[in-house]
């Protein structure tokens, strides 16, 4: 619906800024790389977001070389540090079989996109 009615309602549930006794307002955190607030639920809680990674894995921040796009496909990366080779090549074989092989005309899927993105700046070609 495009009443600001409804959204006031519905975008009411989600704290954008943080509120205590005693203190400051002060803005919720967001994520750079995936835009999502950092620490929406309680204290530990599994909702929130990593402190150094995102959901998919990749790491927030690097200092040698800017983060990939987000999102990437699961499984390649995980906790920021570990590569998986094996999930890696499937995806670049899904990817390939996707374009050149069996061609359908509809859009890659967002984090086949991102992943292709990333391959594209991190390859040198000879």
């Amino acid at each position: 619906s495009g009443l600001e009615m409804f959204w006031r309602r519905h975008c009411h549930i989600i704290e954008l800024v943080k509120a205590k006794l005693g203190k400051k307002l002060r803005k919720a955190h967001m994520c750079s790389r995936c835009q999502t607030i950092m620490y929406s639920s309680p204290e530990n809680s599994g909702y929130n977001h990593r402190r150094s990674f995102c959901a998919d894995g990749t790491k927030q921040v690097s200092k040698n070389e800017p983060p990939p796009p987000w999102p990437q496909p699961p499984g390649i990366v995980s906790e920021g540090k570990c590569c998986h080779p094996r999930a890696f090549l499937k995806t670049v074989k899904q990817i390939y079989e996707q374009v050149f092989l069996r061609p359908s005309g509809e859009s890659p899927a967002l984090e086949q996109e991102a992943f292709a993105m990333m391959l594209l700046d991190r390859s040198m070609t000879l």
